[in-house]
C-alpha cells in the first residue's frame, strides 16, 4: 500500500535505539523482572484522561510511524507535482516559442514564393509583339494572339507545402498553449494542498491529521520514558517492574504460553490478535484498510505467509507491561 522511504528508515532507527536502551536496562536489572513460564504482567486498558483516545498501557508508536510516513509521502507527492508542473511549463513554453519562430520563418518564405518577383501570372503577362500572330482586317491589326505560356511560372507545390508547414506550426502552438493553461492552477492547487496538510485543514477522510499524529508521538514518547525509567529503577521498592513489548513479541509470548498478559489483551469482545498492525483501533487512519485487508487473513494464523505479506509495510505498536 505504501512505498518505503527515508522517513520510515528514520523512525525505524529511532525505535531500534529505544529498544537497545530498553535491552540494556533489562540486562542490568534482569534479576528483578524474570519472564518465566507462568509470569504475568498487565497492560493497563484504562483510557487515559490526558490522552482521551489511548489506553494507558498502549504506546502507539507503530501507528505514529505509519501515519507520519503517509503524511510525508503526501507532501512529497505534492512537491513532485509542483516540480513536474513547473518543469513541463518551462519546456512547453520554450517549445511554443520555437514553433512560433519556425512559423514566422515559414511565413517569410511564403511571402517570397508569392512575391511579384517570384510568381508571374500568364494571363496578365503582356504579349511580346514578336510572339504574336496578328489578324489584319482592312489593313488594321485587330487581334493579337500570343503564344501560350509554358512551364510553371508559380511554384505551386512549394507554396502549398510551405502553407501546410505554417498551419502545422500554428496547431502545435495552440496545443502547447492548451497544455500550459492549467499548469499554474495545478501548481497553486498543490501548494494549497501542502498548506492544508501541514495546518490540518480541509482534509479528506483518507488524509493524515498532523495534530493527531503529533499527539500520538507525544503520547508514545512520554510512555516510553515512563516505562523505561520505571524499569531502570526497578531495584527501588517504590518503583514498579515494567517492560516494553512490541505487538509481535506480545502475541508470540501469549501464543507460546510464556507470558500471561492481563488487561488490554484480555478483551474478548474484539477479535484476536488484539494489537496494531493486526488490529486497528478507532484512532488509526488505516482502520478501514486493516479491517478489510489484514484482519481476515491474520486472525486465524498470524504466522502465515499471507499474513506476513499483508502487514509487511506496517510497524508494530508497543505496550508497557507492568510485572506481577
Amino acid at each position: 500500500m505504501k512505498n518505503s522511504n527515508i522517513h520510515k528508515i528514520i523512525f525505524i532507527s529511532l525505535i531500534s535505539l529505544l529498544l537497545l536502551c530498553s535491552s540494556l536496562f533489562y540486562n542490568k536489572n534482569s534479576q528483578v523482572f524474570a519472564w518465566g513460564e507462568k509470569e504475568k504482567c498487565v497492560v493497563d486498558p484504562v483510557i487515559e484522561t490526558k490522552y482521551a483516545e489511548f489506553p494507558k498501557g498502549k504506546i502507539p508508536i507503530g501507528e505514529t510511524t505509519d501515519e507520519t510516513e503517509d503524511f510525508a509521502q503526501k507532501i512529497i507527492d505534492e512537491l513532485e507535482n509542483i516540480y513536474n508542473e513547473g518543469t513541463a511549463e518551462v519546456e512547453e513554453a520554450l517549445a511554443e516559442r520555437d514553433e512560433a519562430e519556425l512559423e514566422i520563418e515559414a511565413a517569410w518564405k511564403l511571402i517570397d514564393l508569392t512575391g511579384p518577383d517570384s510568381c508571374k501570372d500568364c494571363a496578365d503577362t503582356p504579349c511580346d509583339p514578336g510572339d504574336c500572330n496578328c489578324i489584319e482586317i482592312e489593313g488594321i491589326c485587330v487581334k493579337c494572339s500570343c503564344t501560350p505560356c509554358t512551364g510553371e511560372p508559380c511554384p505551386m507545390n512549394e507554396i502549398n507545402n510551405t502553407y501546410n508547414e505554417i498551419e502545422n506550426h500554428y496547431n502545435n502552438i495552440e496545443d502547447y498553449y492548451n497544455s500550459l493553461e492549467p499548469r499554474p492552477q495545478n501548481i497553486a492547487d498543490s501548494t494549497e494542498r501542502i498548506i492544508n496538510l501541514i495546518e490540518a485543514e480541509n482534509l479528506s477522510d483518507e488524509d493524515p491529521n498532523r495534530w493527531k499524529i503529533l499527539n500520538k508521538l507525544l503520547n508514545s514518547r512520554v510512555k516510553l520514558e515512563e516505562c523505561l525509567i520505571g524499569y531502570e529503577f526497578a531495584l527501588k521498592e517504590t518503583k514498579t517492574n515494567m517492560r516494553t513489548l512490541s505487538c509481535e513479541i506480545a502475541l508470540d509470548k501469549i501464543y507460546l504460553g510464556e507470558l500471561n498478559i492481563l488487561g488490554y489483551f484480555e478483551d474478548k469482545i474484539i477479535p484476536f490478535p488484539h494489537c496494531y498492525p493486526y488490529y486497528a483501533s478507532e484512532t488509526s487512519m488505516f482502520k478501514e484498510f486493516i479491517e478489510e485487508n489484514i484482519q481476515p487473513i491474520c486472525e486465524t494464523n498470524k504466522d502465515s505467509l499471507e499474513c506476513r505479506e499483508a502487514i509487511r509495510d506496517f510497524m508494530d505498536n508497543y505496550f508497557c507491561c507492568e510485572g506481577k
